[in-house]
């Protein structure tokens, strides 16, 4: 790289370290006395500006810790991963400092700001800081002396701003496609709410349904089935429920019913309410962060005991093909059918659903997921601090039954059309870790003098 040095960082400007302040001084909200001051949240692809919060001025005894335009902000303490993590301030729309975990180095004139800020978010300084970090358990932390000594590679000062405008041109391209990649993942989730709507107002198998008229049983047919299966099961206990209320629920097609999630589910139900002591190895014991979308994940599991986990199961014994649904927190109404052939308990986080053998498990897993049942699942749950779902709710949810042959068919031809939609998504996803990929790349030929070069060839 003709024309180029090797300096360290600190030959370069000045390194400020942020202000400390005991944590019960600040606040998030701005008021009178008061300064912002940004930590390492803050520190992003661009500044977070949205997420501040203020302390008493009083802590800032140094002007020099005023951020100013043309800063860079560098976390010096974060997990191993993040340590040396830089921003670009393009602009201070209110007066801050920095806190404890990051610093802002000042460029001197000899060298144009971004194009040092450009090369510490290269690969290789990235992982050069990280090697020289104190790390310990949880947190990696680089002293303002080891940033100091960090070496970069600096051409003459025309040189690095062409070098910058050059890597501006091209993420500015990259970043065109990511938001295009963005929208499109928005389009996906529309379009499989769509589709699930229209499976279950009946539109998607119409014509299905007009061209197998004579060979479908209605689902009033099926569901009397299913009543007397139970009668014969539960003999005398076999309480008959009074009809269903349909007053205030969508029209259906023709041979269609609505039903009660109680009617095709032999056993609604959910884990325990108390939970008991865990250990290191036994029975699974699972809770609602180990219910994703696909399925049971099983990397983080806890164990219980193997004579607590018989006690257990005899009230919800949870095992493949059953339904489980979380009932509370966050992911509330997230649903999946179970898909392993272990035993395990289930914690009280969880609504366990068993459905009946003449009712599709993946029919009622689609219905769950549609946007019509779940916004009437989830608003199940209410507006408490707490949301969740109760089983006197839900064992009382309207579902759309159609008859059983149709149901064969919608499950299939939503499966197909989603399947499509996995595999754009996947691409999507693949897509941008490629973009990703190329932002490092640009880099790395940035700060070998490569850049230029193949622009010039």
């Amino acid at each position: 790289m003709s024309g180029w040095r090797s300096t360290n960082l600190g030959n370069l400007g000045t390194l400020v370290r942020g202000i400390s302040f005991p944590k019960e001084a600040r606040g998030t909200e701005p008021k009178k006395g008061f300064i912002a001051c940004l930590r390492t949240t803050n520190v992003q692809k661009e500044v977070d500006w949205d997420d501040l919060v203020f302390v008493p001025e009083q802590y800032l005894r140094d002007d020099e810790k005023l951020i100013r335009a043309g800063d860079i902000l560098i976390s010096n303490a974060n997990s191993l991963e993040l340590v040396g993590k830089s921003s670009y301030v393009a602009q201070v729309p209110v007066r801050a400092t920095l806190g404890t975990f990051i610093s802002a180095f000042r460029c001197d004139d000899s060298v144009d700001s971004k194009f040092v800020y450009f090369q510490l978010c290269a690969p290789d300084v990235r992982s050069a800081i990280r090697n020289v970090a104190s790390t310990t358990t949880n947190i990696s932390n680089v002293s303002g002396e080891k940033l100091g000594n960090v070496e970069l590679r600096v051409p003459s000062l025309p040189e690095q701003r062409r070098i910058v405008a050059k890597i501006e041109e091209l993420f500015t391209q990259v970043d065109a496609g990511v938001q295009a990649l963005e929208r499109a993942k928005v389009l996906l989730k529309q379009y499989r709410q769509s589709l699930l709507k229209s499976a279950f107002s009946g539109k998607l198998t119409e014509k299905w349904r007009q061209e197998n008229r004579d060979k479908i049983e209605p689902a009033s047919v099926l569901l009397e089935r299913i009543r007397e299966e139970r009668k014969k099961k539960l003999g005398k206990k076999y309480k008959e429920l009074p009809p269903l209320d349909t007053s205030d629920l969508p029209e259906l097609p023709e041979g269609w019913a609505w039903v009660r999630l109680q009617d095709v589910a032999s056993k609604v139900t959910d884990g325990e309410h108390f939970r008991p002591k865990t250990i290191d190895s036994g029975v699974l014991f699972l809770s609602a962060k180990d219910v994703t979308d696909s399925g049971i994940d099983l990397s983080d599991p806890l164990f219980m005991d193997p004579t607590d986990a018989v006690r257990s199961r005899l009230r919800c014994d949870p095992e493949r093909g059953d339904i489980l649904v979380v009932s509370r927190g966050a992911g509330i109404g997230r649903s999946c059918i179970v898909n392993i052939d272990k035993t395990f308990c289930l914690l009280g986080s969880v609504i366990l659903i068993k459905p009946v053998d003449m009712v599709l498990n993946r029919l009622i897993l689609l219905m769950l997921k549609s946007p019509f049942l779940n916004r009437r699942l989830t608003s199940l749950s209410g507006s408490t601090a707490q949301q969740a779902i109760y089983l006197r709710d839900i064992t009382v949810l309207p579902l759309p039954l159609p008859p059983i042959e149709e149901q064969h068919q919608l499950v299939q031809t939503v499966d197909d059309l989603l399947s499509k939609v996995d595999y754009v998504e996947h691409s999507i996803e693949h897509l941008e870790s490629l973009s990703h990929q190329g932002r490092q790349s640009v880099l790395n030929q940035a700060f070998s003098g490569a850049l230029l070069q193949s622009e010039i060839s």
